[in-house]
């Protein structure tokens, strides 16, 4: 006799809409991190503990959405610090990014302002064989808030604000394993902004070549102009960071009131070592422990400031550092095995064009955190 329950019609089942934002849960993956600030002022090294906040990934199932937000409750100027926050979607057919951020920094005369910058920006790629091409629009606002003596942030008076608009091209043939260090191949970034009030252009770019041998080497070469002038390490009050911030001298003190045109250098790495460690606590998977060394030179016209670093050819200087950084590879992995890698790194520098002309810190040291997927 047949079963009659095997014939049996099931409940009817309903569909629910799907909805992407009820899976971006701030706190599933996330990480705890210090505020952090410190500054070299030749002599002199600064070093506060700010505050505390967390870095969070978000992505959903369908792997439509992707958040990642840094951001710390700043205690030294009473407010809510938004270092980043970005937000890719592909919902439109192509990926469509948003990114804000508001916090105080003192990267350009060594004195705090705060920093509000809001963008959006669309890209389009080709993958032809193994190469890859792109192309990014883009658009943004920032404005400046100068220091009025006051700790609260929030309070300080605006001293300009600004619409820009951007447009990037991308070209790369690299192949990077998990297990590489550099990867091999080479790419180009190349970036053009500028303000919509009036013609104030930035172009900047940087090529970088990789290959992985015994001792893996890369080579990146980068420059930039900027009508509206930018500091010792690219960075922009108009524009922001560059493209070329990893590969910056950050090594090297901030002059007061030196503002630069023009900007080029390079940056020689080999790695040293690589020790695989393949640990987890919790979601958070620690993959390597890596060394490298860095010989690294920027070349700027100093416009006569007498605190300007390097060895001087006619108001030209080349500035020179031997970098020895140590990093440590570890992974998030949100969704289905799609990991987002992290790179803490604190590294140290001779700076041997400092003791060539006796002036300054032979010495600089520092953090950094990188971030790919």
């Amino acid at each position: 006799m047949r079963n009659a329950a095997l014939f049996e019609q099931p409940d009817k089942i309903e569909s629910k809409l799907y909805t992407s934002f009820k899976y971006l849960n701030p706190f599933k993956f996330w990480l705890p991190v210090p505020l952090l600030r410190f500054s070299l002022d030749f002599d002199n090294f600064n070093f506060n503990l700010d505050g505390a906040g967390f870095f969070s990934v978000m992505m959903d199932p369908s792997d439509r959405h992707l958040i990642m937000v840094t951001a710390y409750a700043d205690i030294t100027y009473r407010m809510f610090m938004v270092e980043n926050f970005t937000w890719q979607t592909t919902v439109p057919g192509f990926p469509l990014t948003a990114e804000f951020s508001d916090m105080v920094v003192s990267d350009f005369v060594n004195e705090p302002y705060r920093e509000t910058r809001a963008a959006l920006s669309g890209s389009l790629s080709m993958y032809p064989g193994r190469y890859f091409c792109g192309i990014a629009l883009g658009a943004g606002y920032v404005r400046i808030a100068g220091f009025n003596g006051g700790k609260n942030a929030y309070e300080w008076e605006e001293r300009n604000s600004s619409f820009y608009y951007s447009t990037s091209l991308s070209f790369s043939n690299q192949l990077r394993r998990q297990i590489d260090l550099f990867g091999t191949g080479l790419s180009i970034n190349l970036r053009g902004t500028s303000i919509t009030e009036i013609f104030a252009p930035r172009l900047e770019g940087i090529f970088r070549v990789n290959r992985e041998t015994r001792f893996p080497i890369s080579l990146a070469l980068y420059g930039a102009y900027d009508k509206t002038a930018m500091n010792f390490y690219g960075v922009s009050r108009k524009y922001g960071q560059p493209v070329f911030a990893r590969a910056a001298s950050r090594e090297y003190s901030l002059p007061r009131g030196l503002s630069l045109t023009w900007i080029s250098g390079s940056e020689m790495s080999v790695g040293l070592f690589s020790f695989e460690i393949q640990n987890n606590l919790s979601h958070i998977y620690f993959n390597r422990l890596s060394g490298f060394l860095s010989l690294r030179s920027v070349i700027y016209d100093s416009n006569g400031h007498p605190n300007a670093e390097g060895i001087e050819f006619d108001n030209i200087r080349l500035a020179q550092s031997l970098v020895l950084r140590v990093s440590l590879l570890s992974s998030i992995i949100p969704v289905k095995n799609n990991p987002l890698f992290l790179e803490p790194s604190v590294w140290g520098a001779w700076k041997f064009s400092s003791v060539i002309t006796n002036t300054g810190s032979p010495w600089g040291f520092g953090f950094g955190l990188n971030y790919r997927y």
